[in-house]
């Protein structure tokens, strides 16, 4: 009886993503593990460098939102411990100087382009995106936070699936509303080929449903 109740008050205590604050590795810009005197260094040369004093991390600041609810975040990298971290400042006012503060570790993954950075959460998951949720103060993955998405609390069948692919368009829509820059360079910006791969996508659902219903008429 207690394992059943138990399990029962993990599924009900489930967030939803769009209803968390959340922050990704891009919101706080391109070569995040790059030291801002890298020049100073030969190519990857500073990934090496044994003097660590030589190395000073990025600094910056960016606002969250959920709604109409703000959060406003500053930050600082720090190259020097191992692993690498992030120590976040996070405050409800713009002009405050009450907050709280989280340091965030930093896996990193060298690649053919740069530095690829993964948040590392404390139960030890790497992850591009980590959320808070209404009751909590610091960020996790999604795991850890009891996140789902609010598709998937969806039946697809409910309405005849009406309401599965309407959810889907608004999201789509929203999406849509956020990319700044749809074109870069002649043709579709990295955020519009997946945007336009995602409506693809979504556009063959609706075709394929429209022939399987003309079919059994």
């Amino acid at each position: 009886m207690t394992k059943d109740y138990d399990a029962y008050e993990h599924k009900q205590k489930k967030s939803l993503a769009e209803d968390s604050f959340r922050i990704c590795i891009g919101d706080f810009g391109k070569r995040l593990l790059y030291p801002i005197n890298a020049e100073e260094f030969d190519d990857f040369d500073y990934l090496l460098n044994k003097e660590a004093e030589a190395l000073r991390g990025k600094e910056g600041s960016f606002t969250i939102s959920n709604g109409s609810e703000k959060k406003y975040i500053s930050f600082s990298v720090n190259l020097n411990n191992t692993p690498k971290t992030i120590l976040l400042f996070l405050k409800r006012k713009a002009d405050s100087s009450e907050g709280v503060d989280q340091k965030i570790e930093i896996e990193e993954d060298v690649v053919t382009f740069g530095i690829r950075p993964f948040f590392k959460c404390s139960c030890g998951k790497n992850a591009t995106v980590l959320y808070m949720t209404e009751n909590r103060n610091l960020f996790s993955c999604i795991d850890c936070a009891n996140i789902i998405y609010e598709s998937q609390t969806i039946n697809k069948h409910t309405m005849n699936g009406l309401l599965w692919h309407a959810h889907k368009m608004i999201k789509l829509a929203n999406r849509r509303e956020k990319i700044k820059r749809m074109f870069y360079g002649g043709g579709l910006s990295k955020k519009g080929q997946k945007f336009t791969e995602l409506f693809t996508e979504w556009n063959n659902e609706i075709k394929a449903k429209n022939q399987l219903s003309s079919s059994k008429q």
